[in-house]
């Protein structure tokens, strides 16, 4: 695996494989740019989106100051670098409360996609909202 992983996406500079084989958290400090991120509309939205987003599940499930500090750097690196469409979900622990906290007052500035994992149509709602907040 190379550093750039694939033509057209946002990636870490100096990250050695095996850290992402081995599902392990990943202090990314420094990313480089590829400009050539390719763009499509988003159904009916009006909206358009990168083909690539950055998860959450695993750099964002974290517990404690310096866990989420870590999550901000990230965040930080990745909108510096124009990488702003994240993935996320109820099911990924805290993930969407620490990336709601990583982003603040630059909530403007990334776009979110959010799943809802329930059988339940009353939970789904609740997951909703809960997203929204």
């Amino acid at each position: 695996m190379n550093s750039r992983l694939e033509k057209g996406i946002l990636s870490p500079k100096n990250l050695h494989p095996s850290e992402f084989e081995t599902g392990s958290n990943v202090v990314v400090l420094e990313w480089e740019r590829v400009e050539s991120v390719e763009i499509r509309p988003l159904g009916k939205s009006g909206l358009s989106v990168p083909v690539v987003g950055m998860g959450t599940w695993q750099t964002f499930d974290v517990h404690g100051q310096a866990a989420e500090k870590n999550s901000r750097d990230v965040v930080d690196q990745a909108l510096k670098a124009g990488a702003n469409f994240f993935d996320s979900s109820p099911m990924y622990g805290e993930a969407e409360r620490v990336l709601g906290a990583t982003l603040e007052e630059r909530r403007n500035s990334a776009m979110i996609a959010t799943k809802v994992w329930t059988p339940s149509t009353l939970e789904g709602r609740v997951q909703i909202h809960r997203s929204l907040d």
